[in-house]
C-alpha cells in the first residue's frame, strides 16, 4: 500500500501513513508503481482526506500484473466527497496503453478542461461509489479502445459537458447500479454520446433528476 496526502512530499517513501511518510501526489505513487515487478502481487494506493489538485495517468502495466485488477486507488468508501481529485486543465484519472485500474470512493471534478475518468488506447478503468462532481469536459469517456466499467452505485453531483462519451471503438458500461444525482446538473450537450462504439445499460436506475 502506498499512501498520498495533501500534506506529504513526493521525496518520501510514500508507504507510512504520515505527512512525513506519504507521498504528496497521486502521480508520484502512479509512477512508483509502473516501476515495480509486482509478480502476481497487487497494489492498493490510499489518497487521504481533503482535495487533491492533481490527478494521475497510468500509460502501461507494470512487470507482473498478472491479476484482473492490479491496481487499486481508494479514497473513503462511505463518504466519496471527504477525498476530491480537482484539477484544473487536466482530467482527474488517465489510464491507457493496456493498463488497468479500478477507483472507488472518490469525488471528480474539473476545472477549465479535462475529464473526470478517461481510458484511452486500451486503457480500462473500473470505479464504485465514485461523485461526478462538476468537470469542464466529459465525467466519463473511453476513446480508441478504451473500456470503463462500473461497479456497484455511483452519484453525480455536478454538470459538465457529458456524463459520458464513448467513441472509436470503445465499451462503457453500466450494471446493476442505482444512479443518485443531486442539485439537478446540468450537461451542456448530451448525457450520453456514442460513435462507433458501444454504452451498455443493464438494470440501472436513476434518483434525482438533470438537464
Amino acid at each position: 500500500t502506498y499512501y498520498v496526502r495533501t500534506g506529504g512530499t513526493d521525496g518520501s517513501s510514500g508507504l507510512v501513513n504520515t505527512d512525513a511518510g506519504a507521498f504528496a501526489t497521486l502521480q508520484k505513487a502512479l509512477d512508483t508503481y509502473a516501476g515495480l515487478d509486482l509478480n502476481g502481487y497487487t497494489v492498493t494506493i490510499q489518497l487521504g482526506d481533503g482535495t487533491h489538485t492533481t490527478g494521475g495517468t497510468l500509460d502501461a502495466n507494470p512487470k507482473g500484473a498478472f491479476a484482473t485488477t492490479p491496481l487499486t486507488i481508494v479514497g473513503d468508501a462511505s463518504t466519496p466527497s471527504d477525498v476530491i481529485i480537482s484539477t484544473t486543465a487536466a482530467s482527474c484519472i488517465v489510464c491507457s496503453d493496456g493498463a488497468r485500474l479500478y477507483i472507488e470512493g472518490v469525488k471528480l471534478q474539473t476545472t477549465s478542461s479535462g475529464v473526470g475518468l478517461l481510458a484511452v488506447r486500451g486503457g480500462e478503468i473500473k470505479y464504485g461509489n465514485v461523485d461526478f462532481g462538476s468537470c469542464a469536459g466529459f465525467q466519463k469517456e473511453a476513446n480508441d479502445h478504451g473500456r470503463i466499467y462500473n461497479n456497484g452505485n455511483y452519484s453525480i453531483s455536478g454538470g459538465a459537458v457529458a456524463h459520458e462519451h464513448c467513441n472509436n471503438q470503445s465499451y462503457i458500461l453500466n450494471l446493476s447500479a442505482t444512479v443518485t444525482i443531486t442539485g439537478t446538473p446540468a450537461f451542456s450537450s448530451y448525457f450520453v454520446g456514442v460513435a462507433s462504439a458501444q454504452v451498455q445499460y443493464v438494470s440501472v436506475t436513476y434518483s434525482g433528476s438533470a438537464t
